[in-house]
């Protein structure tokens, strides 16, 4: 097999960095779970230190984080609204905030009484909250004076620990009986319906778009995503980060690149990066639309159509790397049945790609 450098040019636009690792941003942290993101200083929740931490992304070499607050309870997720940071509390089962404009911030209670909370996300002047332990997502008024009373969205849910809005959608992760699943509800409505997204997942954690791709990271130490405007999204794996041990929480979204906060056993922990890989908006039927392939996704042969002459076609996977051609002829088809399952780029001779899943 050899990799393709004229077709990653052609197909990522230069934009990729094919076969790229993650990059340590930060290392010494205490159990890194959430992060949020003002200007330049990303927050990071360290859940077995207890406090609050931030680095300065530009920063060439930010290998020590600064401590912003030092907490009495384990902080588990952030969210920030304006100045104020809010933090999921989750062995205090509650959630406070602190004025990230203070040189030295105290931590003010907003909520109390929310079992194990695992995720925050502001929607407006709403703060949603997720209870691992009651099984739902409520909201509070942050603009209330004295918010007491929570109003409960959706109830009746199997442990949950991410949240993630995309229009009036709000996705979450549940886990039940060991296997994790993305669901979704439309906020707008009275009755919220669940809708399931994707299921057979490991146990899911944190949610974050990208456009229509929902990156989630599971903990197998994997980073995937699936596309939510597939009528019946395929799992992509993006990256793994594993050097035993390791174990994936947060992830924050900065431009083409994305920010891992990574748990190292239990006491240890680092923030890394990877860039995410840039396709080409045209990339189903770039150059060609009258010809068409299908089944997509397929476990044994893609039937192409369209063709009015044989055609040579190359296959690679995900990191550009060239898996196997071949000739396919008028009305023909390929035979992909050798294929391991995952994400696959086709290119034919006339330049012609597409993306497909092998199932």
């Amino acid at each position: 097999m050899k990799q393709n450098f004229f077709f990653i040019t052609i197909l990522f636009l230069g934009c990729i960095q094919l076969g790229a690792q993650t990059t340590d941003v930060v290392t010494g942290l205490i159990h890194p779970r959430g992060m949020a993101l003002n200007g330049n200083d990303l927050y990071i929740a360290e859940l077995v230190g207890a406090k609050i931490s931030k680095i300065d992304i530009t920063s060439p070499t930010p290998t020590t984080a600064t401590d912003v607050i030092i907490l009495q309870e384990s902080p588990m997720s952030l969210a920030l609204h304006g100045n104020d940071l809010y933090i999921a509390e989750s062995s205090g089962n509650k959630i406070s905030k602190i004025d990230i404009t203070s040189p030295t911030p105290t931590a003010t209670d907003v909520f109390t009484g929310i079992g194990n909370p695992t995720e925050v996300l502001i929607v407006g002047n709403d703060l949603y909250m997720m209870g691992f332990d009651q099984g739902k997502i409520s909201k509070i008024d942050i603009t209330a004076p004295t918010p007491t009373t929570a109003t409960d969205v959706i109830t009746g849910l199997s442990a949950c620990n991410g949240m993630a809005l995309n229009g009036n959608d709000l996705y979450f992760t549940q886990i039940e009986n060991g296997v994790g699943k993305i669901s979704k509800i439309d906020i707008t409505e009275t009755t919220p319906t669940i809708i399931d997204v994707v299921n057979g997942l490991g146990w899911a954690f944190n949610l974050r778009f990208h456009g229509n791709d929902l990156y989630f990271t599971q903990n197998n130490a994997t980073l995937s995503k699936v596309d939510v405007t597939e009528s019946t999204p395929a799992i992509v794996d993006v990256v793994t980060v594993d050097n035993g041990g390791n174990s994936l929480s947060d992830i924050i979204i900065v431009g083409n690149e994305i920010y891992i906060s990574m748990s190292q056993g239990f006491a240890g922990g680092t923030i890394v990066k990877y860039p995410i890989p840039s396709l080409s908006t045209e990339n189903d039927l770039a150059m060609n639309h009258s010809i068409k392939f299908h089944p997509n996704p397929t476990n044994d042969f893609i039937q192409v159509s369209g063709l009015i002459k044989r055609e040579n076609y190359v296959i690679y996977d995900v990191l550009g790397t060239e898996v196997f051609d071949g000739v396919v002829s008028v009305g023909g088809k390929i035979d992909v049945r050798k294929l391991t399952d995952g994400m696959y780029f086709l290119k034919m001779n006339n330049h012609t790609v597409i993306k497909f899943m092998k199932k």
